[in-house]
């Protein structure tokens, strides 16, 4: 079995369930790897929002609902059904800021008004790195095109999440009502990596996926000491609201620029990553560099993802013996 274009979490609400099976039988089309969630209850969306219920390697979640006035439709149960403490309310601001935990999920709700702007910051509050949603009442049909053109340009196309929202967003008057909120991840500042910073780099060490790959920056220190003695590596330590979080790491060589970045594992999946790597494309003091390059392992879906999303390509599909793929970018023709 080929691996899947990317991994999305359909979540079907009462009396969605014709247009959710339309979209999962599309995404699957499309080679998306979809796994669908029929809510009964207030607590198998409460689940889903936690992230409880969540396939480990969820990028996108679609809340195929009914909507109104900003709020889910949520099944009306018998009172004696309700178990103890589930609300009996549909779903509004203030459920999604008490149930959700969605740290860089994308998330589309595909409902009539489900795009209210404080339902949507509710999302983006409790850790979506995007919302989507339509902030009026649109016809069924253009809610089921909107989705399915939004996902066709980025598995098709290769589109990122805002370009694709934009292309699926112009199809008509009616999908024109879905509107994009995305989580800021602007970079405040760079700083070159001083000794000063590692207190705090080796907390991110804890991180049991961080120290497996990253295993060779261990020991620190003697890590540290070392690139400082090289004039070839840059180094650099971004900032937001004065929280680190994360470094960048360049090795020059011959106008090629070597790129690794670590982000705070307390910051990942909401934009970081990608807001480091921008930042060093365009710094001033490595304008020499006509090529860049970076060898992630196979499996790490999160930093391919990354990559990509700011025009890195394969260089070789196919993962050497330790199981990296070479991603290459080259700026001399950008």
């Amino acid at each position: 079995m080929s691996k899947p274009e990317m991994n999305v979490a359909l979540v079907c609400g009462p009396d969605c369930d014709m247009s959710a099976n339309g979209l999962r039988t599309a995404l699957e089309f499309f080679g998306a790897r979809v796994f669908t969630y029929w809510i009964g209850r207030p607590s198998d969306l409460i689940d889903v929002l936690s992230g409880d219920d969540l396939y480990p390697e969820t990028d996108f979640i679609i809340l195929e609902f009914h909507g109104d006035e900003g709020r889910f439709l949520m099944p009306e149960l018998d009172e004696s059904v309700y178990e103890e403490g589930e609300p009996r309310v549909d779903f509004g601001p203030e459920e999604i800021a008490r149930f959700t935990k969605l740290n860089g999920k994308v998330v589309l709700g595909n409902g009539c008004s489900l795009g209210n702007a404080i339902l949507a910051k509710a999302f983006i509050e409790n850790g979506c790195s995007a919302y989507i949603g339509p902030d009026d009442y649109p016809d069924g049909n253009a809610a089921l095109m909107f989705a399915l053109r939004f996902f066709y340009e980025m598995i098709q196309n290769k589109r990122s999440v805002k370009e694709a929202f934009a292309i699926a967003k112009s199809t008509d008057k009616e999908t024109h009502m879905y509107q994009l909120y995305e989580r800021s991840t602007d970079i405040e500042r760079m700083e070159v990596l001083q000794d000063h910073h590692l207190p705090m780099l080796k907390t991110w060490f804890n991180d049991k996926e961080i120290q497996d790959r990253m295993a060779g920056m261990l020991p620190l220190e003697s890590w540290y000491n070392n690139v400082c003695s090289n004039d070839q590596y840059f180094i650099w330590a971004g900032y937001a609201k004065d929280e680190l979080v994360g470094i960048i790491i360049v090795e020059i060589e011959e106008e090629i620029g070597y790129i690794a970045l670590i982000v705070n594992p307390s910051l990942q999946n909401r934009g970081y990553g990608k807001e480091l790597l921008r930042q060093v494309l365009i710094h001033p003091e490595l304008k020499s560099v006509k090529k860049w390059e970076a060898e992630i392992e196979e499996d790490h879906l999160a930093s391919i993802a990354c990559f990509r999303a700011l025009g890195f390509i394969e260089e070789d599909a196919v993962p050497d013996e330790d199981g990296f793929v070479n991603f290459v970018y080259d700026s001399s023709k950008q």
